[in-house]
């Protein structure tokens, strides 16, 4: 995963984290997804077409 930004832009170290964790859960458990602002310890989802325009 990679994410780029602007010198003007500033960064919040905890989303940075937090989308590192949810990074590095997908990678070890294939199947799951992380919704978005999942945080640690958070249900995940199986990704699915019925879920379409539901999340």
């Amino acid at each position: 995963t990679a994410e780029v930004h602007s010198n003007e832009i500033a960064r919040d170290v905890k989303e940075t984290l937090r989308k590192l964790k949810a990074a590095q859960y997908t990678a070890a458990h294939p199947g799951e997804v992380c919704p978005a602002k999942w945080n640690e310890g958070a249900k995940t989802i199986a990704p699915s077409l019925d879920l379409v325009g539901k999340i």
